[in-house]
């Protein structure tokens, strides 16, 4: 019978998530608004049009990057954890 390892993210990743919405959507927010003042809409427009596209595109884009870069870090985190446990040397470490 074969097993499954079932393993929880924890904290680390929803706290990468979390920093990585506010992180896209402050970035997606400032971007657009000034493309949009650049050509020529209203400083009021502009910043209507840079929080539409920050609530629809920065936060769910921000949320996965800042989830994979959080999954990196636990996993290399978790691997260097086992190659101390093994002895082994990982490439790169020094």
């Amino acid at each position: 019978m074969a097993t499954t390892e079932t393993r929880l993210l924890g904290p680390e990743i929803a706290r990468a998530f979390v920093v990585g919405c506010v992180l896209g959507a402050i970035v997606v927010f400032a971007a657009y608004t000034a493309i949009a003042v650049a050509g020529g809409a209203k400083l009021v427009s502009a910043a209507g049009f840079g929080a539409f596209t920050a609530f629809w595109g920065g936060i769910g884009f921000g949320g996965m990057f800042g989830a994979v870069v959080g999954a990196n870090r636990l996993e290399a985190t978790e691997r260097q954890a086992r190659a101390a446990h093994s002895g082994a040397v990982l490439p790169g470490a020094g």
